[in-house]
């Protein structure tokens, strides 16, 4: 990849690689195999937090887990919705609470999908041994812990499993 900065620092040269890397990996997910199974990337992200959270999947923790506001995270499920992918119906007591069950369309389209991610997944990694990819998994956690408390500094951590578990 041709270089469009030239920052010396190593910062920068991070900030930037970073950039270009999300975006890359996105568009590669997308267009390969994912969406060829009638899904977007973010669609099956969506799913694999329903699936994680189970029959009491809310629309406002998935936001939360995705970094998406709620509005964003609607609308995606409305489209879902219209795809035969979730059920979304609001709570019987909070009106402001909405509930999203995966349905057996969902469920399939998520196990086909899982199965391509890896996949995936295995051709974007494979330029690391296990060790790296060790080492960048622990490096990624981290990042992450620290980003969620500058981001949400307010708010007291809660305590949850890890994406490994």
């Amino acid at each position: 990849m041709k270089e469009i900065f030239d920052h010396q620092d190593i910062q920068h040269r991070v900030w930037i690689n970073w950039y270009h890397t999300d975006g890359l990996v996105t568009k590669y997910a997308d267009n390969s195999l994912i969406k060829i199974r009638g899904l977007s990337y973010q669609q099956f992200l969506v799913l694999i937090v329903m699936n994680k959270l189970g029959a009491n999947a809310n629309a406002t923790e998935i936001a939360e887990l995705l970094g998406k506001n709620t509005n964003t995270l609607s609308t995606m499920l409305d489209r879902m919705e219209k795809k035969g992918l979730v059920k979304k119906t609001r709570d019987t007591q909070d009106r402001r609470l909405v509930w999203a069950v995966m349905t057996p369309k969902g469920q399939e389209k998520l196990t086909a999908a899982t199965k391509a991610s890896l996949l995936v997944f295995e051709q974007l990694a494979s330029c690391f041994s296990k060790e790296e990819m060790n080492k960048f998994d622990t490096l990624l956690e981290k990042l992450m812990k620290n980003t969620n408390k500058l981001v949400n500094p307010s708010k007291p951590t809660k305590k949850r499993k890890s994406y490994r578990d």
